[in-house]
């Protein structure tokens, strides 16, 4: 899994590398390397799917911990003279 994700890592990140020399889309060689591996061995990709879900969900609970700053509502207002 964690290769996987490093992988993915890297795609996205050669994106934005190699826009000069080769476009290609970070996130649909992601997706197609998901694709592949579903058709190839389902019995991993189930195994895969079921950790990414477990990672996703604890990422979502610590996103919604985390204040949005960049709202000026979390701000207190200004003082009054």
């Amino acid at each position: 899994m964690i290769i996987l994700l490093s992988m993915s890592f890297l795609l996205v990140a050669l994106e934005k590398k190699a826009d000069d020399i080769l476009p290609l889309s970070g996130l649909l060689a992601v997706m197609a390397m998901g694709t592949v591996i579903f058709s190839r061995y389902a019995v991993l990709a189930k195994r895969l799917s079921a950790k990414f879900t477990k990672l996703r969900v604890g990422a979502e609970f610590l996103h919604a911990l985390m204040p949005d700053y960049g709202s000026k509502s979390h701000f207190p207002p200004p003082l009054r003279k």
